[in-house]
């Protein structure tokens, strides 16, 4: 659907997969001298029991066509792996809401805005002191802030897929990785991440 500002003849594109449905175009009253042209489009989707569709939806400046579901799923990986290269540490403590605001809540403030060519510098910042809090930065590797408590788990996405780290407390320093324990050592390193999907640290 390619839609046009008839203010400023600016285009914007909303392209889509769907068949087999209804489709409801209507303009907002006023649109030919509104700042801010407005386009109404519902679609009715239809689906029987227990049936499962796969949906394709893209609005942005270009026009993309002829996508076949295969391309469009890639896409939405592409989507994804950006994402996660950007948001690229998750959590697991003993406190659910603290884990919901820093996996999900914050980061999909985030996208959403850059989605809409805007940025929340408040939540950015908010996100990155709780990251930064949680993982410094040395310059062979990161290491994990052995000072937090409750902390039971950090996934790392490396290498396009997600490694896991599994906090064990105790009086002991060492970290468990390639069948070998690492005594008075916990950095994690870029050979430590190609190596192993999962990595037990305890401090």
């Amino acid at each position: 659907i390619e839609i046009e500002n008839l203010t400023s003849k600016e285009r914007a594109f909303f392209n889509y997969n769907f068949k087999c449905n209804n489709y409801n175009f209507s303009l907002i009253n006023g649109i030919e001298s509104s700042t801010f042209a407005c386009i109404n489009l519902k679609v009715e989707l239809k689906f029987l029991p227990r049936e499962v569709k796969r949906f394709f939806v893209n609005f942005g400046a270009e026009k993309l066509s002829n996508f076949s579901a295969k391309e469009a799923e890639e896409l939405f990986n592409l989507s994804q792996q950006k994402m996660q290269e950007i948001f690229d540490i998750k959590i697991t403590t003993s406190d659910k809401k603290f884990d919901e605001l820093f996996n999900l809540s914050l980061p999909r403030k985030i996208w959403e805005k850059w989605q809409n060519f805007d940025f929340d510098e408040e939540n950015e910042l908010a996100w990155l002191k709780i990251r930064n809090n949680i993982v410094k930065k040395h310059e062979n590797g990161e290491q994990i802030n052995p000072d937090l408590k409750n902390i039971k788990e950090v996934k790392f996405f490396r290498n396009f897929q997600w490694k896991r780290v599994f906090i064990i407390k105790n009086d002991a320093c060492y970290m468990y990785a390639d069948k070998v324990k690492y005594f008075n050592f916990t950095l994690l390193t870029k050979e430590i991440f190609n190596k192993n999907n999962e990595i037990y640290l305890s401090f």
